[in-house]
């Protein structure tokens, strides 16, 4: 059998690198930070990224119908259904119960991966 250069051992001979990591030798020695590194890296979810909101289309807000309440025009916005983007019509809504800002849909992230935050009122 052929002499295989690698680490010299105590009585003056050689191992094979197959041997030496099979011992665990200097092949299998990696720095811990960069080991822990690679064993989270491989546990952590990977999560297919979300599509972009679309563009808010401009929208006609027409003259509010006749009531006895005030009222307020809700924008037009999308909404996610699991799939693909819906176009919500924005309306005029009774003011009494809701906030004085409309915040569109947007995501957030969280610790199980991206999460549709619906519009609504802040």
């Amino acid at each position: 059998m052929p002499l295989v250069r690698g680490p010299v051992l105590r009585g003056g001979g050689t191992m094979r690198p197959r041997d030496a990591l099979a011992r665990g030798g200097p092949a299998m020695k990696l720095p811990r930070p960069l080991l822990l590194c690679l064993v989270l890296a491989a546990c952590a979810p990977a999560y297919p990224p979300h599509p972009p909101v679309p563009p808010i289309p401009a929208e006609n807000v027409p003259a509010p119908p006749r009531s006895r309440t005030t009222l307020i025009w809700q924008p037009g916005h999308y909404d996610w259904d699991g799939r693909a983007y819906l176009w919500i019509s924005g309306r005029w809504v009774e003011r009494a119960g809701h906030g004085v800002l409309w915040q569109d849909g947007y995501w957030e992230e969280s610790g199980r991966g991206p999460v549709w935050v619906p519009a609504h009122w802040m």
